[in-house]
């Protein structure tokens, strides 16, 4: 039994109703869950990543269109990815610290800018090879 059938029957046995619910899942749902959420009334299925199987072409494509779910790609952080996006690395204090005690370089403009007009000239005196200079 695939996870979305379980979602289905827990549904069905605490007499609630998805008609225009949402289901989330790890694969896009096979021709069988694909069918259920269709007849259930789900109107969005957000997914990880696709199934091989034929339910987008063959099943989400037959019946009326306002009755068939979107298929939706989930894009965004899962998994470790969410946690480690928010995880700091460095407790609040070290990071004050880290923050209040730096010193910034009054001349980094000027070393930057400096670099750039050395390559332009650097440039200009080999000849005027084009496929380094940006427009």
């Amino acid at each position: 039994m695939h996870a979305e059938e379980t979602a289905f029957l827990s549904v069905g046995a605490n007499n609630m109703h998805i008609e225009n619910g949402i289901l989330f899942t790890t694969s896009s749902p096979c021709e069988l869950c694909s069918k259920k959420a269709m007849y259930l009334g789900v109107s969005k299925i957000y997914y990880v990543q696709p199934y091989a199987g034929i339910s987008r072409e063959h099943v989400m494509s037959i019946g009326k269109y306002e009755r068939r779910p979107q298929l939706i790609l989930f894009t965004g952080a899962i998994g470790t990815a969410y946690t480690k996006l928010y995880t700091p690395l460095l407790p609040k204090k070290d990071e004050n610290e880290m923050w209040l005690t730096s010193k910034m370089d009054i001349h980094l403009m000027d070393n930057i800018t400096s670099k750039n007009l050395n390559e332009n000239q650097k440039l200009d005196k080999s000849g005027g090879d084009d496929s380094r200079v940006s427009s």
